[in-house]
């Protein structure tokens, strides 16, 4: 699955509520979420473009 933008992994795992997770700061205060992943092929500190797959849900959140 493609970010929506480029930015860096801050947090890639499992969450409690959300299933597994990545947040990606793209900078400038803006930060990426994508929530219920079925796998996470990134790790913290990486740079991305990309963020793992995706079963049938995703939830994704922006947040300035």
């Amino acid at each position: 699955m493609t970010a929506v933008s480029d930015g860096t992994v801050v947090i890639a795992g499992m969450c409690p509520v959300h299933g597994d997770l990545v947040v990606i700061d793209h900078g400038v205060g803006l930060t990426s979420m994508y929530f219920h992943q079925r796998a996470v092929t990134v790790k913290v500190r990486q740079q991305v473009g990309e963020v793992g797959s995706t079963g049938a849900h995703l939830h994704l959140e922006m947040r300035v």
